[in-house]
């Protein structure tokens, strides 16, 4: 739980440091709106931290995950927000498919991007001192289930390894990171009565997500 807590809490509290950082620089050039739009960004990490920090706990007592319709292109900009910090320092393009514009999947939408921002930041790290680092999203179907790839140019996974990625702890990385994001992605899909899977792939990694479609309420 320590371990899942500490993990998760990363991407905000490293967001949270950079529009800090942002907001000075803004204040000292006398931007005033670019400094309000920050520390209100700020403000969203604050309660995301605190959002994920009752949900890891409440790990503890299995509670059944109650699911709505959710916005994927929503889910997908709060991970961006997130992300996009690390995505720059790294020099990594990350594009998502304006076909999944009005996609509604059955989800929450606070772990629904927990899901994007783990495999955003794997690749990320994947991509590591790569010139041309990119991650896609695309929509690949949309029926009863909604079916999107996350993709990445980077040296991908070995087929061998499929069946060992989303175990806690699992790493490539030498000893570098938790372990623990592809397990939390799992999880949290399977909680969403959806799929995570690791594709076959000529180049990079490709990762399958699978989930049921909603209407918007």
């Amino acid at each position: 739980m320590a371990a899942a807590l500490s993990h998760e809490i990363n991407q905000p509290l490293a967001a949270i440091e950079t529009y800090a950082a942002n907001t000075k620089k803004a204040l000292a050039l006398g931007r005033q709106e670019i400094a309000e739009g920050n520390l209100d960004r700020i403000a969203a990490m604050v309660a995301r931290i605190s959002e994920l920090s009752g949900t890891l706990l409440s790990f503890s007592r299995k509670p059944a995950t109650r699911l709505q319709p959710v916005s994927v292109q929503a889910a997908l900009q709060e991970a961006l927000i997130l992300i996009r910090p690390k995505a720059d320092r790294a020099g990594v393009a990350i594009t998502v498919d304006p076909a999944l514009d009005g996609v509604m999947v059955e989800a929450g939408r606070i772990r629904l991007s927990q899901v994007f921002v783990n495999l955003f930041g794997n690749a990320i790290d994947a991509l590591e001192g790569r010139a041309d680092g990119r991650v896609v999203v695309e929509l690949k179907g949309v029926g009863e289930r909604v079916c999107l790839h996350v993709r990445d140019n980077g040296p991908g996974i070995a087929p061998e390894l499929a069946g060992e990625v989303f175990e806690p702890f699992f790493t490539t990385r030498d000893g570098q990171g938790s372990g623990l994001g592809l397990s939390i992605v799992y999880n949290i899909m399977q909680d969403f009565g959806g799929s995570a899977t690791l594709l076959p792939a000529e180049g990079g990694a490709v990762f399958e997500l699978r989930l049921k479609a909603a209407q918007a309420e």
